[in-house]
């Protein structure tokens, strides 16, 4: 994969070590709407079902090849926990998913990033500087924002929090 610099410099302590690093991003660039584009689910512990995750992708886009498992590379026929499936997207998916009570990783070359303390778009945690939203609060923006495409069975156990 190509890296791109985005030139964000910082320091990481690991096991009493410094180290100065620098932000690097993909390169690969967002992918046109009505592109088939593979999706991949990481590590999904089996706690969802790939149907559920086709009915969640389906809200973006259609889904042109089901969800499956992920074969291991060293285990033949033995399935990874992590699900990949084809679609055409609509518009962008984001980078989670309030997904039936689990929190539901999506990931997709050129995939538009996605804050995990704000949950805007257009940057990552490591440059906001935006007051963190609680997961629920983004649930229910979530909902309210795309009402209509996310039904409340969709969205499972937090339903009752909102």
């Amino acid at each position: 994969m190509d890296l791109l610099k985005v030139g964000k410099k910082f320091e990481a302590v690991v096991d009493d070590h410094e180290y100065e690093c620098e932000l690097l991003l993909p390169k690969d660039p967002p992918p046109k709407l009505g592109e088939e584009v593979t999706i991949t689910i990481p590590k999904t512990r089996f706690k969802l079902k790939p149907e559920q995750i086709d009915r969640w992708i389906g809200r973006f886009g259609v889904v042109v090849s089901s969800t499956k498992f992920v074969e291991a590379d060293d285990l033949r026929g033995m399935n990874t926990d992590d699900l990949t499936c084809v679609a055409k997207l609509r518009k962008h998916i984001p980078g989670v998913l309030p997904a039936f009570g689990r929190k539901l990783s999506i990931r997709y070359p050129g995939q538009p990033l996605q804050c995990n303390k704000c949950y805007m778009f257009g940057h990552l945690r490591k440059a906001c500087e935006k007051e963190a939203l609680e997961w629920v609060n983004y649930v229910k923006a979530f909902v309210d924002e795309v009402d209509g495409i996310v039904t409340r069975d969709m969205i499972g156990e937090w339903q009752r929090i909102l």
